[in-house]
């Protein structure tokens, strides 16, 4: 018998919906006149013949948005076919990736006003990503969660927002501007950060950014200019290697609640933090061994309520820094000569 048995034609389609950036292979053994089976069409497949129908428009994604929700109605997919989509992409170049990038961000906010309306958390995990600009300028989502992300401008210019997690992060300006424009993310966190760029400008521009965490941080610039002319309540980490920690956070009328680290051994942490007419509540650390920690922070019509660390042995410490209150407990000789005149040394008491 010529004709291809329904096993073998649906183990076909399976395999093609493993690998959907390849050609759909032939169904090999069909003879003409034969009728074929009607197979329904993988979620994947659909949701990427939807994708070339519109990636020339999806950079714009204000624009192509209300198209895509007309195209996608008939379509029920769920987080993991997002999850299944990113896997399967290849490597692209920029203007690929941008578009790509923009379509799964439009998909994830369809699917999460979906799930609103019927009550339910949309929670997408992602467990490795290779590519560029994913998620990139997402109107709205509740939960991404990823286990390692080695792309760039991943999550950049997101909007709405509860929770962006990274579990590894090699990959630079991940969440960079993301909750600007007043816009609102709660929280945006790491465990490991070695990217540089983490969170930059986030909160920015009318803003909000809940908090910005992470474990340790060896890239720079991690929420650098972060709440300026916006509002920024925590940026916090365990350790900090990289340089330009919360660099210029809450500048320019901006605001951010507390900055601080348990170790600092990067330069310039919260460095001209709440200056230029912007406010920072609190910046502390425990041990400080990089210089210029919080150099002037509160500068230029500034204001910072109290700059505080246990153990300071960088150079510059608070140097030019205008604070109502400057506090350690502990400073080295070599640090002590370059330390902010205004500095109290010794026990304090905490406020609460």
């Amino acid at each position: 018998m010529n004709s291809a048995s329904s096993y073998q034609v649906e183990a076909q389609i399976k395999e093609y919906a493993s690998n959907p950036f390849t050609p759909l292979p032939s169904l090999k053994g069909i003879s003409p006149g034969v009728e074929k089976p009607k197979v329904e069409k993988a979620t994947l497949e659909k949701l990427l013949e939807v994708y070339e129908r519109v990636k020339e428009e999806c950079r714009d994604v204000v624009a192509v948005e209300d198209k895509l929700k007309l195209l996608l109605s008939k379509i029920d997919y769920c987080e993991k076919d997002i999850s299944n989509l990113v896997a399967a992409a290849q490597i692209l170049d920029e203007n690929e990736s941008m578009a790509f990038g923009a379509y799964v961000g439009s998909l994830i906010t369809i699917l999460t006003e979906r799930n609103e309306a019927k009550g339910k958390r949309t929670i997408i995990e992602i467990s490795e990503n290779r590519l560029d600009y994913l998620g990139y300028d997402c109107r709205k989502f509740d939960v991404v969660r990823f286990g390692a992300n080695n792309g760039d401008c991943v999550f950049s210019f997101a909007k709405n927002g509860n929770e962006l997690y990274v579990e590894d992060c090699e990959g630079s300006s991940f969440a960079h501007n993301a909750g600007l424009y007043g816009a609102h993310v709660g929280e945006i966190k790491a465990n490991i950060v070695d990217g540089d760029g983490f969170a930059e400008d986030a909160g920015s521009n009318d803003g909000h950014v809940d908090k910005i965490s992470a474990g340790t941080v060896n890239g720079e610039r991690f929420a650098s200019f972060a709440g300026w002319r916006g509002h920024v309540g925590e940026i916090s980490a365990g350790t900090v290697n990289g340089e330009k920690f919360a660099f210029d956070a809450g500048w320019t009328c901006g605001h951010v609640g507390k900055i601080s680290a348990d170790v600092v051994n990067g330069e310039k942490f919260a460095y001209f933090a709440g200056s230029s007419g912007g406010r920072v509540g609190k910046i502390s650390a425990g041990t400080v061994n990089g210089g210029r920690f919080a150099e002037g922070a509160g500068v230029d019509r500034g204001h910072v309520g109290e700059i505080s660390a246990d153990v300071v042995n960088g150079e510059l410490f608070a140097e030019d820094a205008s604070a109502k209150k400057i506090y350690v407990r502990k400073i080295s000789e070599e640090a002590r000569e370059t330390m902010n005149p205004k500095t109290i040394i010794g026990d304090w008491e905490v406020e609460k």
